[in-house]
């Protein structure tokens, strides 16, 4: 008996139907050829649906009757360079994807640069390893997670776009193109220098990985965290991909012996991120993505791998508070039910801690030369590191340089008019200019008019000092060069006060939304120094 396949014309073939939220070209299917009745069974990468039909049909186009999904029948199995995942530039696959280049190979697969000629945008296409896919079983529980993970959109995870088939059987994956590094690149330029990472870029780092993980644990689990599968990007933002790719293919792996226990003949994934129940081969949820966090936390504070020699923390670094060696070593129990027992709550205790270990010192009080009582009080602190100065495409910037900065501390908004009022009735000063302007004296708005002299002197009645350059260059962008304090989005009146699009200054609470990650406001627009 034979399935229901609607064969379609020629003229019909470029047909394209809506899929998710882009528009897809009939995508080539899985197969396997049954040759004694000389039929195939396809599976649609759609809904999942198995289908038999005459292996006259390979090569033809036709509509899933299931769903109305298009489809492409494959024409022959895999052969030479395609099995070994070996594709040349401006080759096309599945009548859509020009090939550009590699960009890595890892244990599922390799991964290109490749523009989607449809949609006329650059993609990363991930070709899965056919050896892991032979069975059906494997297959169809491949397709399964990956429609799952194709439906997970959030800024911390790398979009899945299509699932298809090339011409020769090779399942891929079509997925949002990044232009960042992977972790893994960026562990290996620190280790050789030695120059640890900041607490703070850490905490920023792992934060974003468990709100990406918060979000798609409702629906799915990781299984296969590690450095390679985590991109920076240039404006801190932190994206995780390949969510849920590793299920299927550690089934695949997975069989009984005689006493009914299971073995697995080869653990998918990096087994030594890997949870102490994963690589028992037990049933695993949500937690085992914890401890792989936990691991990720580890190795961005000690530049050590989990296969390197074991050290405590608070031997080596100083620097972590206890209140974040707390969150980690509890993300590192052996017992998943000591664990966290979510990403949102791990999440919300390292932030928890970020702030109880740090703003005791934000608040510490000093005295000053003249004995006035003076705090960081409304200060944040931001971590120190290396960081570009310069641009080497501008001539007024000429040359591009690297300095190393210490941790600082920088107030949270511009000085305003209220606490420039308490320096003047304390000290007897000169006002500033516009002082008594209408426009720019309310309270909360920034003190204007003052001269780099009065700068200094109110700095020094605040037992502070003025910025370096570098400073506030290491506050508005980041280690990595974000364009603007916020990220990359451009300037508009709903992030910042500028074009004097408002006709006066703003209050400086008044942009919430473009401040950095450390909570500095008011960076771009309102005043100028």
């Amino acid at each position: 008996m034979f399935s229901w396949f609607k064969s379609k014309k020629k003229s019909d073939a470029a047909a394209t139907s809506a899929s998710g939220d882009r528009a897809q070209q009939g995508s080539t299917q899985a197969f396997t050829p049954d040759e004694e009745n000389n039929t195939l069974e396809i599976s649609c990468t759609e809904c999942g649906i198995r289908i038999t039909v005459p292996a006259s049909c390979q090569g033809q186009n036709g509509t899933c009757f299931g769903c109305g999904a298009p489809i492409r029948i494959p024409t022959a199995p895999v052969q030479g360079e395609h099995r070994k995942l070996v594709y040349q530039p401006d080759e096309v696959v599945a009548q859509r994807y020009r090939i550009i280049k590699q960009l890595g190979k890892g244990g599922m697969g390799v991964v290109y640069e490749a523009e989607d000629t449809l949609m006329r945008e650059p993609v990363a296409l991930k070709f899965m390893l056919p050896a892991y896919l032979e069975s059906k079983k494997g297959r169809r529980l491949f397709i399964q997670e990956a429609q799952m993970a194709r439906r997970l959109r959030h800024r911390n995870i790398v979009s899945t776009h299509d699932i298809g088939w090339t011409n020769d059987g090779i399942l891929f994956l079509s997925m949002e193109f990044m232009e960042g590094q992977s972790l893994r690149q960026f562990l290996n330029t620190k280790r050789p220098t030695g120059k640890r990472i900041g607490v703070q870029q850490t905490v920023q780092i792992i934060e974003q990985i468990l709100y990406a993980l918060q979000y798609a644990h409702s629906t799915i689990v990781h299984r296969d965290l590690k450095p390679e599968n985590i991109m920076l990007m240039p404006d801190d933002e932190v994206k995780v991909l390949d969510f849920g790719l590793a299920k299927a293919l550690e089934a695949a792996q997975i069989y009984q012996d005689a006493d009914g226990r299971k073995h697995a003949q080869q653990l998918v994934g990096t087994r030594v991120y890997a949870a102490p129940e994963q690589k028992a081969n037990e049933s695993i949820d949500a937690k085992a993505d914890i401890f792989t966090v936990g691991l990720l936390f580890f190795e961005l504070l000690t530049l050590r791998a989990p296969t390197d020699e074991a050290v405590e923390l608070t031997k080596i670094r100083r620097d972590v508070a206890p209140a974040l060696v707390e969150v980690l070593d509890k993300a590192l129990e052996s017992d998943p039910d000591a664990r966290w027992q979510s990403a949102a709550a791990m999440r919300n205790a390292l932030l928890s801690a970020m702030e109880e270990g740090y703003s005791a010192i934000t608040v510490k009080k000093t005295m000053t030369s003249e004995g006035r009582e003076v705090s960081t009080q409304g200060m944040t602190r931001i971590e120190g590191g290396e960081l570009m100065m310069g641009d080497d495409d501008y001539p007024d910037s000429k040359p591009a340089f690297e300095v190393s900065l210490k941790p600082f501390y920088m107030d949270r908004t511009p000085v305003t008019v209220a606490e420039y009022r308490a320096y003047l009735e304390d000290t007897g000063a000169a006002p500033p200019k516009y002082w008594d302007d209408a426009r720019f004296n309310a309270d909360e708005q920034p003190v204007v008019g003052v001269n780099w002299s009065e700068a200094q002197a109110y700095a020094a009645w605040c037992g502070k000092k003025l910025p370096t350059e570098q400073q506030w260059e290491r506050a508005a962008r980041g280690n990595h060069g974000r364009t603007y304090p916020w990220g990359d989005e451009v300037p508009t009146s709903a992030r910042c006060n500028s074009g004097d699009c408002h006709g006066t200054t703003t209050d400086v609470r008044q942009y919430e939304d473009a401040q950095t990650p450390e909570g500095v406001m008011d960076l771009v627009g309102n005043v100028f120094e």
